[in-house]
């Protein structure tokens, strides 16, 4: 039996002797004086109120004078304010100069009096403080103190070195969905899991308990518990006791049974003294150990950890403090589970929710060092503020009264594969997808809203657009933005809105370029923006050139090289290739989006042949979609769309079902990344989506737990595409919710510069919008569908895969016979639209409703195949080739 160390004192370990720590009282006239540097503020002293901060421009700060730090213990900063401005405020550390690195950032949730407490770091030295208000040019703030505190942890033990459990001759077994559960008779805490027949996890006895006697901990192992047995119907339901070296008795009742889909564990702990813990492992399993040890194939903590056979908590995506997960806060799962796949095989855990239990992940493991991977639930519990986001310890013990139980439920699936979609796969079909949140508006009145976007925001500058209110989105022509109010002015039910919305729709198309298809401020793009408005000749010459150009950045066998932008900053150090599928995708999909609008043989082998250069991360963890800001090695739900798109768009170019095999495999890759669970309390966090596993420039911001709806709208559109071709609701389901959660993050009409606009992050906790906010094209596209409307743009490949159909509206009912097109098809332009048929050789005839199209509504360009034909509403279409 591992034997632990005495108690930890901690008083004596914690407290720096006598050191006084900084602090900045700007109550006082002559402290308020010695801040200066004003940077877009003007500053002026308050009195006893503190130090009024007026913002001149769109990034007021100031900065102090510097004090004195002795190296400790880590820091709690103290801010007194007071703020005319909700938002984020910052405070810097620094000598010579302020870095993202060396700060902490902590949201102002009211205009009323404020005092923010936020975790620092161990501080040394002289430093100088940079103050960062909330708000920007007109907003107020009084500063009123700054201070720190000792922020004191409880010391971790020398965990004890777990090696696989040795199990006597006679097992008690519980089986179900190919998983079976094995109990040790002679020892409670032994058990093994079993899947498809073969060894894949145990849970050992000599995993502690800690609980503190007064400053001092105790720690005490639970060996040696003979535990007693009885069945309840086909479960299998067994306790022991175990007595502390305090003299106090703990009872641990665990009830098995098949669940159905896996195997539920029941784990009830009771104690009949009161204690103060600060860990207590509900059901905490090794895999591997014993079995196929330390390596695997993927591994899973959903909305946390992303992994392939490396380890978790690493710094490849974000750098420092912030990469340790171990115990995440649980406001950051979008889903209670974790997966690890090895050997050909998976498992996963998933667990009731609550406050009082947390996550445990460790993959390997590096916490016991048993030679396997981490995985179970503890308590206390970790809301982000009871702990060090990601540390095994709480800041304070969980009060566990006489015989008042603490439990823990898990369920685990598993079963033959080598990726965590299975385990994701296992719990949705658990848990049926939740309904879409309620939006908040009825469609006419969100209408209006992103009329009001569109018309009246800080996007639009005349008749150019921006692609977001802040620094360096500058205004430029936008044809998505004429096509949009196009589309809202006959929806917004007010008819002096809906000639407004005209009228700048006309003004924004003729601001564009006839040839630029590119000119587009939305992340959701309009394909052929021309079948709508301008001239679709120049703009399918201009894609296919765009296309022509990106082919070109390929190597010949097919590799796309991240190439460092800045000298200073390589995001592709951490990453151990010079490339990732989600960099590659981003550039295959508007390839072969190309080639299904042009029609073109080369763009489409090119295409082609690009795609199956992908194959070798057939199977794998999207990655590196944004390499702009964050690191090349970050699983992103953007990487999970492009791929799903690409293979989607294979598979209607070719018909060959396997492409939409890995289309359906990398749509499931982008679900961890969706809240299918409440992260907090409001209204809003369902269907909000997670970005990246990673941190901006390794730093911040951190996305890990912050939704940025605009990446998961694109999601959105690719697997609503995929879901034309595949059998399940889900998708569908997936695209509705997201797109009803990115309505809920939008700015409100009673915000005149931000109105209708997605704001580029949403808090789930603080339920606020982060800047800066995006334009409405990018949620309009989702949010149409959610609301019953037609497709705003729709492409169908013909039968024969010879070409496609694209239209602005709905195509329907589309077949191909003996020489002859078929198809239903509805727009929505009130002025005329156009429908594009490509693959089409020869000069055919055109009926609309069974009467022939005179020449003039119809154009024909034999040398690319390209049929357009001019409508003027919604008809049955047949083209006689």
């Amino acid at each position: 039996m591992f034997r632990f160390p005495a108690g930890f004192l901690l008083l004596a370990l914690l407290l720096r002797a006598g050191a006084a720590l900084p602090e900045f009282d700007l109550r006082d006239p002559v402290q308020a004086g010695a801040w200066g540097g004003a940077h877009d503020a003007v500053l002026a002293p308050n009195g006893t109120n503190g130090l009024s901060i007026r913002g001149t421009g769109p990034d007021p700060y100031l900065t102090g004078p510097a004090g004195e730090f002795i190296a400790g213990s880590p820091l709690w900063l103290r801010v007194r304010m007071r703020s005319s401005s909700v938002g984020w405020g910052q405070v810097f550390w620094f000598r010579e100069g302020a870095s993202e690195a060396d700060s902490a950032r902590f949201l102002v949730p009211t205009t009323n009096g404020f005092e923010a407490r936020v975790p620092v770091p161990a501080l040394a030295g002289p430093l100088h403080l940079r103050f960062d208000p909330p708000g920007a040019a007109g907003d107020v703030t009084v500063l009123e103190r700054i201070w720190f505190e000792e922020r004191r942890l409880i010391p971790e033990p020398q965990w004890p070195e777990i090696r696989p459990p040795v199990f006597g001759p006679r097992l008690a077994t519980v089986s179900g969905a190919g998983l079976r559960f094995l109990q040790d008779r002679g020892e409670f805490g032994a058990f093994a899991v079993e899947v498809d027949g073969r060894p894949f996890a145990v849970s050992s006895p000599e995993v502690p308990v800690g609980y503190l006697r007064g400053g001092t901990s105790v720690w005490f192992g639970c060996t040696g518990s003979v535990p007693t047995f009885r069945t309840v119907g086909a479960a299998l339901r067994f306790e022991a006791v175990v007595t502390d070296p305090d003299g106090a008795m703990w009872r641990w009742t665990r009830r098995v049974d098949g669940a159905g889909a896996g195997i539920r564990i029941r784990t009830s702990v009771t104690v009949d003294r009161e204690r103060e813990v600060i860990f207590l492992p509900g059901t905490v399993l090794f895999a591997g150990l014993g079995s196929f040890g330390t390596n695997k194939t993927q591994a899973l903590l959903a909305g946390v950890e992303y992994l392939e056979n490396e380890e978790s908590s690493s710094e490849r995506d974000i750098a420092g403090p912030a990469a340790l997960r171990r115990v995440p806060d649980s406001a950051k799962l979008t889903l209670p589970l974790m997966d690890v796949a090895a050997d050909g095989r998976w498992l996963a855990m998933e667990w009731t929710r609550s406050p009082g239990v947390a996550a445990l992940f460790d993959t390997p493991d590096r916490v016991f060092r048993s030679g396997g991977h981490l995985m179970g639930v503890i308590a206390p519990g970790s809301d982000g503020t009871g702990r060090p986001d990601g540390a095994l310890l709480p800041y304070a013990p969980l009060r566990l009264l006489p015989m008042k139980p603490v439990e823990f439920v898990v369920v685990l699936h598993g079963g033959t594969g080598s990726n965590a979609v299975s385990g994701v796969q296992a719990y949705v079909t658990a848990h049926p997808l939740p309904q879409p949140p309620d939006p908040g508006h009825a469609p006419q009145q969100f209408w209006r809203l992103e009329a009001g976007g569109w018309l009246d925001s800080g996007i639009r500058d005349g008749a150019k657009y921006r692609h977001a209110v802040g620094n360096g989105f500058n205004p430029a022509p936008a044809i998505d933005a004429a096509l949009w109010m196009d589309w809202l002015a006959p929806r917004v039910g007010d008819a002096s809105l809906s000639n407004r919305l005209e009228s700048a729709a006309a003004e924004a198309a003729v601001a564009v370029p006839a040839d630029s298809p590119g000119s587009q401020v939305g992340h959701v793009r309009w394909w052929l923006p021309a079948l709508v408005r301008g001239d679709i000749r120049s703009q399918l010459v201009a894609i296919r050139s765009q296309a022509e150009a990106m082919v070109k950045r390929f190597g010949p066998d097919g590799s796309l090289p991240y190439v460092q932008p800045d000298p200073k900053l390589d995001l592709g150090r951490t990453h151990w290739e010079p490339g990732a599928n989600g960099m590659s995708a981003t550039l295959v999909v508007q390839i072969l989006r190309a080639a299904a609008l042009t029609g073109d043989a080369g763009l489409k082998a090119d295409g082609l042949r690009l795609l199956e250069s992908l194959a070798r991360w057939r199977g794998g963890v999207p990655r590196g979609a944004q390499t702009w800001e964050v690191p090349l090695h970050t699983p992103d739900i953007l990487a999970s769309a492009h791929l799903c798109d690409a293979y989607t768009l294979a598979y209607e170019l070719t018909g060959d079902r396997r492409h939409l095999d890995d289309a359906r495999y990398w749509a499931w890759t982008g679900v961890p990344f969706i809240y299918l669970v409440r992260p907090a309390e409001g209204p809003v966090g369902v269907y909000s989506t997670i970005p990246v596993l990673g941190a901006t420039q390794f730093v911040a911001p951190n996305w890990i737990g912050l939704p940025v709806q605009w990446c998961g709208l694109v999601y959105a559109e690719a697997v609503r595409r995929f879901g034309r071709h595949d059998d399940s609701p889900l998708w569908n389901r997936l695209a509705d919710g997201i797109a009803a959660a990115g309505i809920q993050h939008v700015h409100p009409a009673s915000e005149p510069l931000n109105q209708g606009l997605l704001p580029d992050s949403f808090d789930v906790k603080a339920q606020f919008r982060n800047p800066v906010p995006i334009n409405p094209g990018t949620l309009l596209p989702g949010a149409a569908r959610m609301f019953g409307e037609d497709p705003v743009q729709m492409s169908m490949a013909r039968p024969a895969q010879a070409g496609f159909v694209h239209a602005p509206g709905a195509i329907h009912a589309l077949e191909e016979k003996e020489g002859v097109l078929r198809f239903l098809v509805s727009g929505w332009s009130r002025k005329g639209w156009s429908v594009l048929v490509t693959g089409v050789s020869r000069k055919p005839t055109v009926l609309i409703g069974g009467r022939k199209l005179p020449a003039k509504e119809v154009e024909h360009d034999a040398a690319n195949g390209w049929l357009v034909i001019r409508m003027t509403s919604g008809n049955a279409v047949e083209v006689r080739l």
